[in-house]
């Protein structure tokens, strides 16, 4: 059974904007913003599987999908830098919803809410957690061993960030 955060990373992975460069490069950017150099490991084939599209649609064809153990990893023969000047809101939907695509997790809101997205530097914690300021999100950020956590437990920031995500 997945989870409900696998639910809605899935329903992620099947918008269908591949065809808008800008945004491409900006979802790209948020999974980059989440991952460490050249290496990017997940549970989920959808979100690899998105990932790897990104990637090819911006010509980057250089890496290599492998599993180890239950995860998928993908990895590029060099660091991947995407040069993106951020013109619209798209983008800024797009970088959080490749943040979220890359180290998200989100329970079940029948339960209790909670969502997170996993960072490596508190630079980057602090891109997203900007980016949802400027749209009445909020978010705080709290260091957990040698990450950097945006989250939320309000329902209804939780339901505003679905919603500037497009899910």
């Amino acid at each position: 059974m997945n989870s409900f955060s696998s639910k809605v990373k899935k329903e992620l992975s099947e918008l269908t904007n591949l065809s808008n460069k800008d945004v491409v490069k900006a979802e790209l950017e948020g999974y980059l913003l989440t991952s460490s150099a050249n290496k990017f490991t997940t549970e989920s084939q959808y979100n690899i599987n998105r990932f790897s599209k990104l990637l090819n649609n911006i010509g980057e064809n250089s890496y290599n999908i492998e599993m180890k153990g239950r995860n998928f990893c993908i990895t590029t023969k060099k660091n991947v830098q995407v040069d993106i000047n951020i013109k619209d809101e798209n983008q800024l939907r797009a970088i959080t919803r490749g943040a979220f695509m890359g180290a998200g997790s989100l329970t079940n809101p029948k339960n209790v809410y909670h969502m997170e997205i996993v960072f490596q530097s508190e630079e980057n914690a602090n891109i997203i957690k900007d980016i949802l300021a400027k749209q009445d999100i909020e978010s705080k950020i709290i260091k957990r061993d040698k990450s950097y956590i945006v989250y939320m437990k309000d329902g209804e920031n939780i339901s505003k960030f679905l919603a500037f995500c497009r899910c």
